[in-house]
Parts: C-alpha cells; structure tokens; sequence
C-alpha cells in the first residue's frame, strides 16, 4: 500500500512539473504595464527609468552620442552643469547618472510650473494589437535597419515572436492647466521579460 502511495505522489509531482514547464513558455500578460511605465517616464524625463525598459542598450547609444557630439564625457558634464546654472538649477553633474537625476527633478518643478502644484499624471493602455506574419517580420527588419549592431543583440531580436503595439493614453491634472495625449509603444517578450522596443513620440 504505502509503494502505491509513493508512485501515486511521484506521479503527482512529474504532472506538477511539466504544467509549470508549459506555464514558463507563456509569456505573461504584463505588456501593457511596460508600456505605461515607460510612456510615464518619457513624460517626466526619468531617463535612467526609460533606458532601463529597452531591449537593446539605448542608454549606451544616447551617452555614448553625447560624448561624440561633445568631445568626451566630461566635456558633456561641463555644458550640463552650465545649462543647469543658467536655469538657477542648483546640483553637481559629474557623471551621467547625476545628469539624469538633475534633469528629471527639473522636470518635476517644471511640470508644477505649469500644470501646479500637486499635478498627477495618468498613463493608461487604451488598445493593444499583436504584430503578426509579415507586418512582424516587416516591423523586425525595419527597427534592425536602425540601429547599430554595437547595441542591440540582432539574433535575439529577429527571434522575437510575441510584439505588440500599445496605444497608450496619457493625462496630466493640475489646477493650473490639463493635459492629453496619446503614444504608440511597441513591446516585445525577452528572455522572461517584457522590453521596449519603439515608440512615437
């Protein structure tokens, strides 16, 4: 009696385990919360927020643009904290990490200014519409076509099989003034996650 017990319990915990295999394979239904989360932090410039919701390394590509454009890392600090002081902006810029920190909390203030104190911002997803046969294939090949091979892992990217294009509406209440708009995001599941992958702006 007890040896059928056993077999009738291991058998139990092999069924357990392939659900939970098959359950590994479906991709979770959070996308829509990505989207959102990133439209959020594009709205209030929290750009290591964003950067950090990418598929590919966007940070990299955006500093690494930077310090092209000005010579070197610390040259690009230097105009930060100038451009900080001409706004009366009182912070130390001595690494990317404190630009991005100075220029979301600008931002904030910023949004007070002109939308009041106490604004809320709203994200919501609106529409959600998966990419599929060629328009998936077609999408792959363009967002490739973009981007530096240095900063997106290309395999792993035409291997994407689940992308969807999120409409997603934002809305900024403040007693001074309101505000709407809406974005189209488009995310692609990753290695357990969902990432960023485009967007209008």
């Amino acid at each position: 009696m007890a040896k059928k017990w056993i077999c009738l319990l291991l058998a139990l915990a092999m069924v357990c385990g392939l659900c939970a295999c098959g359950q590994d394979d479906t991709p979770p239904t959070n996308y829509e919360q990505v989207a959102e989360e990133y439209i959020e932090a594009y709205f209030l410039r929290d750009s290591a927020k964003r950067f950090s919701l990418f598929f590919y390394d966007a940070r990299r590509q955006w500093e690494d643009k930077m310090v092209a454009d000005n010579g070197s890392a610390e040259a690009f600090f230097a105009e930060a904290q100038k451009q900080a002081a001409a706004k009366g902006v009182n912070v130390t810029i001595d690494s990317f990490d404190t630009y991005y920190n100075a220029y979301h909390q600008f931002i904030l203030k910023d949004c007070a200014a002109i939308y009041g104190e106490g604004f809320e911002v709203t994200v919501k997803a609106a529409e959600s519409t998966k990419l599929e046969g060629e328009q998936l294939a077609l999408f792959i090949d363009r967002q490739l076509g973009a981007l530096d091979d240095k900063y997106v892992d290309a395999d792993a990217y035409r291997a994407l099989t689940d992308i969807y294009t999120v409409a997603v509406h934002l809305h900024v209440e403040g007693s001074l003034k309101t505000h709407d708009e809406t974005y189209q995001v488009q995310v692609g599941y990753h290695d357990g996650s969902w990432k960023v992958l485009s967007h209008s702006i």
